[in-house]
């Protein structure tokens, strides 16, 4: 017997024009509820999908009744369907688009119902990623690829093409192709060309013996004027987030390099607890350079200070530094043995930090450091020497005191306690970059490891609310009336206990 429907007045005229575009209620005669839309019938059962992406099938002998109503499942979608025509299917694309772009489950329930009852329409096949062969949808990938590869065979054959070794390859190739298959590669379409000519087709370039894949056009046109420019080869990888520009490293691991930094900015958003479209610099991309000696990097400088406007003084102030980073453009000089990979998500984090908590006057420097010396050692953990004191940073002369590395951040901020010595929060928050000391150095860096670690939440807010007030009164309303010296004395009993 089939089970009765019992439709809702309010929606009758809507639900009896389109049963499939609406998430149905199954009272159960056990007394329990069940919601989902239907995506298949039977005699005996329905085949749901969840709105939280499930997939059940419900015996229809165990049903009491069903309500069926015009909602979704989710409140932005229904607003979305007020009023709209559910019977057509470039409605219900959009629709279910838009819940995929959401992330939300249900995306494929509304499509695959909206497509039961407009089977060959080509927007919904493609989101569903459905194949297409001839004027046919198929659902099964695998039933859909063995129909296209006998529509290929059949075109082939109708071509004069010869089926040898998976592949298709023309009458009049297949003696030289016999001769050295080496030379031999199949194209998109399985069929067998000169290995040169797909390989160039696909974007790649042969150096060294190796297919190397290019970027895209803006990424080669780039190289070529850094070659025509400065006489050297250069590889450029373009990501998300990010341009790298590698002088001195095979494009492999300059791809590998690449990936470190989006994972690096993905890795802060978490930990600032941001989703991952958050806008921290918008659709920007940073510009990293690694260049392979300091004369390679001054030379940059006199091409290329114009096209990130850099005034004379600027460009003659970043001569005198292996590294520097101005906005959204950084320079590396590794220095002998280097693993580059520190300084990358070192710069790279000081562009996120500060995009992040700009501060009502830039954001300070012991947090620009800090911050980057974190992400190196919670990303990296080696301890690195991530960076000195003002002669490295400026060039400026003088003799570096004791290079800080986060490895003995602990022991020297220590020290400092034990000794009197450690330097007051409310004079290490004024200092500039060429200002902090090694001690300055540990002691911000522990500072945000030892509240990222048991303070998260309001460590963040501090972040934030630099940005709407000064660093003190920020920290005062994270921290529920902290002081800078509140932070010190606190700071102090840590680093007795842990350290």
């Amino acid at each position: 017997m089939r089970t009765p429907r019992l439709f809702l007045p309010l929606v009758l005229a809507v639900l009896a024009s389109s049963l499939t575009a609406q998430l149905s209620i199954f009272k159960m005669k056990t007394g329990k509820e069940q919601q989902g839309i239907i995506v298949e019938e039977s005699g005996s059962s329905y085949k749901i999908e969840t709105p939280d992406g499930k997939t059940l099938r419900i015996n229809k002998a165990d049903v009491e009744v069903v309500e069926e109503t015009n909602k979704t499942g989710n409140p932005d979608l229904d607003k979305m369907l007020e009023g709209a025509d559910r019977t057509d299917p470039d409605v219900m694309l959009r629709v279910a688009s838009a819940a995929k772009e959401k992330k939300l489950s249900v995306w494929r329930a509304l499509a695959r119902a909206a497509l039961k009852e407009n089977p060959a329409h080509d927007g919904l096949n493609l989101l569903l990623g459905n194949v297409k062969v001839g004027d046919r949808w198929y659902a099964d990938k695998k039933e859909g690829e063995e129909a296209r590869a006998k529509a290929m065979a059949a075109e082939m054959k109708e071509k004069g093409y010869l089926r040898v070794e998976g592949g298709w390859i023309k009458k009049e190739d297949k003696a030289a192709f016999d001769k050295d298959k080496s030379k031999w590669m199949k194209d998109d379409e399985t069929l067998w060309r000169p290995k040169d000519e797909v390989m160039k087709s696909k974007g790649y370039v042969l150096r060294k013996g190796q297919w190397i894949k290019l970027g895209s056009e803006e990424d080669q046109a780039d190289a070529e004027k850094f070659k025509e420019l400065m006489g050297d080869e250069i590889w450029i990888q373009t990501s998300k987030h990010f341009r790298l520009f590698v002088q001195g490293f095979e494009p492999d691991v300059v791809a590998g390099f690449s990936k470190e930094v989006e994972a690096t900015y993905d890795w802060f958003l978490v930990q600032v607890g941001k989703p991952a479209d958050f806008p921290l610099w918008g659709e920007r991309r940073a510009d990293l350079w690694v260049f392979k000696d300091i004369p390679t990097k001054n030379q940059w400088l006199k091409h290329y200070k114009n096209r990130y406007g850099m005034g004379d003084d600027t460009a003659a102030f970043f001569e005198k530094a292996h590294n520097f980073i101005g906005g959204m453009l950084g320079g590396i000089t590794p220095s002998q043995g280097e693993d580059l990979r520190n300084q990358l998500v070192h710069i790279s984090s000081h562009f996120m930090i500060q995009s992040f908590s700009r501060g009502l006057k830039g954001t300070p420097s012991w947090l620009s450091e800090g911050w980057s010396h974190y992400a190196e050692h919670t990303r990296l953990g080696n301890g690195h020497v991530c960076c000195s004191t003002k002669s490295q940073y400026g060039g400026e002369g003088g003799k570096a005191e004791k290079k800080f590395t986060t490895k003995d951040a602990k022991d020297r901020c220590k020290g400092l306690v034990r000794q009197g010595a450690a330097p007051p929060f409310e004079s290490i928050s004024k200092l500039g970059l060429n200002e902090l000391s090694g001690d300055h150095l540990s002691k911000g860096f522990s500072v945000i490891d030892w509240l990222m670690s048991t303070q998260k939440e309001a460590f963040v807010a501090w972040l934030e609310g630099m940005n709407t007030a000064d660093q003190q009164a920020a920290l005062g309303e994270a921290f529920k009336g902290w002081t800078f010296g509140a932070l010190d004395g606190e700071w102090g009993k840590m680093v007795k206990q842990k350290y």
